[in-house]
């Protein structure tokens, strides 16, 4: 490419002075400068198109076969391009958006150090969960929006017991109402082009919100006898470390940058978000299904007049998990977690509703989007594949099935093997032990389909796996005793 630039700015700077000695000559450099013009055009153009999601062609994968050879041989690149979204909405730069495989390398060890945890640190969060979920007692049956009440309890556990922010952080996170604020960044960045204003304004506010929940967090920790070790051993600080080293990083500052990327900023390399989204966006999904699927689903069913299919229903008595529930709250961790009819819950979670619908990858500028809800319903993999049925997972589950909840190869989920069960498992139990789902309520206009409705004429599909779904819907609680 840059032979043929060269050569057409000779002949243009020198067109004048050259002498032809015939017409072909004349017409064969015309012809060269229009087709040299025209690759040095498509090349601008390429450069743009990572941005512009300007693809030469769209795959939709729902095979797990071929699902399972494009993760394993896709690089990180190849990742963050279909990513660039949300590097621009939230101002973040983390292994999903940045193209560098040494940052990526890098920031995963530091993770895999923070996510290896002893028991007492597991109580820790039941302690923290639970502190959560009591902050508001609903003493009488009370109405409330399911999921920012999930969303917040949620948001909270990974601040306080993850990232070790200040036990205040419910006040902030309540008061500012920071899930909405996520919720309606990620929504907008599906048009981002269209909602730029609305999206800085959204990210202003949320760094701010933020940085006043952090620096709290620091005076308080400054103040410690063993502040040196706790600032060691902080998750934020650590990765911040990491991406001040990498902001000089060879990827960037070499003489061919690659198309689309720009050099992240010292903002957002160290920005919390960068550990924040990743970690709040897959456990509130998680959560908010599972609650659904065992407290909801027999309410909804009542209200359907639809009998449970007594051949289909599971070994498992959700209805009776009380025992199981408490012994796991009592002595968490992984080990237990193992031996315990939860485990099998937190993976049919996954299965029928994989926090991440959607995996994209880049190859050739072609863009490949691996549709993991399709693939986790494959009926040919898994009987009855719609129904939630956590027995299923009971017997060893073969590599060939489709499951991939977290991803797989070197790119595969560092939290996805022990840390991502355990603490979806706590988060699930400690709201079972917590509350009772009496009643659901369709706060909806006359002409708009409530889940109620929806439900009564598909009362065997799974809950619809959208963010937005039950935006008007009213679940009636109340707190266990």
């Amino acid at each position: 490419m840059m032979i043929t630039t060269n050569i057409l700015n000779f002949v243009i700077s020198n067109f004048n002075t050259l002498k032809f000695h015939n017409n072909i000559n004349i017409i064969f450099i015309i012809f060269f400068i229009f087709f040299a013009s025209v690759i040095k055009h498509y090349h601008k153009l390429l450069k743009r198109s990572y941005h512009e999601n300007h693809y030469s062609k769209t795959f939709i994968i729902t095979d797990i076969h071929n699902a399972k050879k494009i993760l394993q041989e896709t690089d990180v690149i190849s990742r963050a391009i279909p990513n660039q979204r949300l590097k621009n909405a939230f101002g973040i730069s983390n292994p999903f958006t940045n193209p560098d495989e040494n940052y990526r390398i890098e920031f995963r060890n530091a993770i895999n150090k923070t996510i290896n945890i002893k028991n007492e640190k597991w109580k820790e969060f039941v302690k923290i969960t639970l502190d959560t979920i009591n902050k508001k007692k609903f003493d009488r049956p009370t109405s409330i929006e399911l999921i920012p009440w999930i969303q917040k309890i949620t948001l909270n556990v990974v601040l306080r017991g993850y990232l070790g922010f200040h036990p205040n952080i419910h006040e902030i996170i309540e008061i500012e109402n920071i899930p909405e604020i996520i919720n309606k960044i990620w929504i907008d960045s599906k048009e981002f082009e269209n909602n730029k204003k609305s999206i800085k304004k959204s990210n202003n506010l949320l760094k701010n919100i933020l940085q006043k929940a952090y620096s709290l967090t620091m005076t308080t920790t400054s103040s410690s006898i063993d502040n040196n070790k706790e600032k060691n051993n902080n998750v934020l600080h650590i990765l911040s470390e990491i991406g001040h080293k990498h902001l000089q990083n060879t990827t960037f500052q070499s003489s061919q940058p690659i198309p689309g990327f720009t050099k992240p900023t010292v903002k957002e390399l160290k920005s919390p978000l960068n550990i924040i989204l990743p970690a709040y966006e897959t456990m509130w999904r998680v959560l908010l299904y599972a609650i659904l699927e065992i407290k909801v689903r027999k309410i909804l069913h009542q209200k359907s007049q639809e009998k449970l299919k007594k051949q289909e229903k599971s070994e498992i008595s959700i209805d009776n998990l009380d025992d199981s529930v408490e012994n796991f709250l009592n002595n968490p961790s992984y080990t237990t977690l193992k031996n315990n009819p939860l485990h099998l819950i937190v993976k049919e979670t996954l299965r029928l509703y994989p926090a991440t619908r959607h995996i994209h990858r880049i190859i050739d500028d072609n863009k490949y989007t691996i549709d993991l809800e399709t693939i986790h319903r494959d009926p040919k993999s898994w009987k009855n594949p719609l129904l939630f049925n956590p027995e299923r997972f009971k017997n060893h589950v073969s590599k060939d099935h489709p499951f991939i909840p977290f991803s797989m190869g070197k790119m595969k989920c560092i939290a996805a093997d022990k840390f991502a069960p355990t603490l979806a498992a706590i988060l699930i139990a400690s709201v079972i032990s917590s509350i009772e789902i009496m009643d659901i309520i369709d706060d909806k206009d006359d002409n708009d389909e409530g889940i109620i409705d929806y439900y009564q004429k598909n009362p065997d599909l799974p809950f619809k796996n959208d963010r937005k779904v039950f935006e008007k819907t009213l679940f009636t609680v109340i707190s266990r005793s």
